[in-house]
């Protein structure tokens, strides 16, 4: 995909936000961040590499720095995604988590501000996938669980929302 505000596009992330994160993407020097930001990739190291980064950022009230890193990692599990020849659909989906956390803390709060960096790892480290209206995280070799994001529209065999 290459670039962040490709990104930005696919998980049609809102414009406010995209712009914000665009401008960010500039200045964050992801060279020192590389090892930090390699840890999202592993179940193992996440909680480790947010922290680092987190604290590496510094001050990030709204939580837009480490969106930006965020994104960037996304850039680079595209390339992993479609290795795993898994489609351009579930990327999109699957990332657009981003979007709807986005989204809940506007409803919640009243203000464009991302504060769930500590769940989104499963996601770039393709640990969690969207399929349909379901997220599917693979959290051992025997156990997928199944989650039913906030946006999901669960409707019975007879078409009556469940």
């Amino acid at each position: 995909m290459g670039k962040i505000n490709e990104i930005c596009r696919v998980i049609c992330l809102q414009k406010c936000v995209t712009d914000k994160v665009i401008d960010l993407d500039k200045k964050i020097d992801y060279t020192k961040a590389e090892s930090s930001l390699t840890k999202l990739f592993s179940r193992s190291s996440w909680d480790d590499g947010r922290k680092e980064i987190k604290a590496m950022l510094g001050d990030d009230p709204d939580g837009l720095k480490i969106l930006t890193c965020m994104l960037h990692c996304a850039e680079m599990s595209y390339d992993m995604y479609k290795n795993k020849g898994i489609s351009d659909k579930i990327f999109a989906d699957t990332m657009k988590c981003f979007t709807r956390f986005i989204n809940e803390h506007n409803d919640g709060y009243g203000t464009m501000q991302f504060d769930r960096d500590w769940w989104t790892a499963r996601q770039i480290s393709h640990n969690l996938f969207r399929i349909g209206e379901l997220e599917y995280e693979k959290a051992s070799k025997k156990v997928i669980r199944i989650h039913i994001p906030s946006d999901a529209v669960l409707v019975h065999p007879g078409n009556n929302l469940i």
